[in-house]
């Protein structure tokens, strides 16, 4: 008989140990992975048609869904596509979820930066409370470029292979927060002094209408009543792009929240002209709001963060503000009267998009 080295039997203990804690481990993740699908597995319940008989109880199999993405994804030129996008989107992820969803960009051709905000917004809050979401590059080089820029692939652990070729437009990665943060609205404003040219008190005119639309998702945009368990408490998104050649720049600002015309109801209720404030319609409250400010408080800085942006676009007499709240739409530029629209679907939130070309 050969007899192994000295330490043979240590070895092969040793190496069984090892391959059983792999073993175990595989067995483990397996476990964790069962019960997971498991608990997205949702039960519906079936009457039966004899009386005396118990309810049947069936598990739903494991859904697998594919987004159906219009070619043309923007809030100001395709409103109506991109809104029914966002609610059927929802519908899959948040509201009656599938166990995994796979956000297929084939189909999109073009996706404006407010429209790419919303989308990452609602993955992140879907991720959170709905599904699993799978996703993959855009083979549309235009759409591909805004999502890169912007931090879109970081969510999906994308971010490999080349990026793609810049255009003239600069995106700028997005940012995201659920508190008031001046030094945000600092460091876009900086990187907009690099294309455009502000006069005296312009920048800090801008950046106090930054902090204002943070400190209105703060204090009113998700009131704890209204909201469901299914949200970011206090969460806004924002994003900014820059064209160094037209010295043009603009950013979008988003929250999840009740929307500015129920705020506005919400916030007026208690005060003398309550009579008026509630037989406006959402539209009217949106354009008063632009024009001239509400506010309920007495703050002097308060209720003039949307007057201030509308200020800038009436001086240089360039640029557009579009706000699309709940069920309406109104844009705001110096060649026509605001244009008001009442939208079939509903965003759920608060979308701020602002343009704006400064030159010397």
């Amino acid at each position: 008989m050969i007899k192994g080295p000295p330490n043979w039997n240590a070895r092969k203990s040793a190496e069984v140990l090892r391959r059983n804690r792999r073993s175990a481990k595989r067995t483990k993740t397996r476990r964790e992975k069962r019960e997971k699908l498991i608990r997205h597995r949702r039960l519906y319940q079936y009457r039966s048609v004899s009386k005396g008989r118990p309810d049947k109880v069936f598990n739903r199999p494991y859904q697998k869904l594919r987004t159906k993405f219009p070619e043309v994804l923007d809030f100001v030129s395709n409103t109506k596509e991109t809104l029914n996008f966002f609610n059927a989107f929802k519908q899959k992820t948040l509201l009656d979820p599938a166990d995994e969803v796979f956000v297929d960009l084939s189909a999109l051709k073009t996706i404006s930066p407010d429209a790419a905000l919303v989308l990452i917004a609602e993955a992140t809050r879907s991720a959170r409370f709905g599904c699993k979401l799978k996703g993959h590059r855009a083979p549309e080089l235009s759409v591909d470029q805004i999502l890169w820029d912007i931090g879109y692939y970081s969510y999906y652990d994308m971010h490999e292979g080349e990026p793609p070729h810049a255009t003239g437009k600069v995106f700028l990665v997005h940012q995201t927060g659920d508190r008031a943060d001046g030094q945000v609205a600092k460091n876009l404003i900086d990187k907009f002094t690099r294309v455009a040219f502000f006069k005296n008190g312009e920048a800090m005119a801008l950046y106090d209408a930054l902090v204002e639309c943070m400190s209105n998702v703060l204090q009113h945009a998700y009131p704890k009543k209204a909201m469901s368990e299914g949200h970011l408490p206090h969460r806004w998104w924002l994003l900014g792009t820059l064209a160094p050649a037209s010295h043009e720049i603009s950013f979008c600002f988003y929250d999840q929240g009740v929307g500015i015309p129920k705020t506005i109801r919400t916030r007026w209720q208690h005060s003398l002209p309550v009579v008026s404030m509630l037989s406006k319609n959402d539209n009217e409250l949106l354009i008063e709001a632009v024009l001239y400010g509400l506010s309920s408080t007495k703050e002097e800085t308060r209720g003039k963060g949307l007057p201030a942006l509308k200020g800038f676009i009436d001086h240089y007499k360039t640029g557009q503000l579009v706000l699309v709240t709940h069920k309406s739409k109104c844009i705001f530029t110096t060649e026509m009267v605001p244009a008001a629209e009442e939208l079939d679907g509903e965003l759920g939130g608060t979308l701020i998009i602002w343009t704006l070309r400064i030159d010397k």
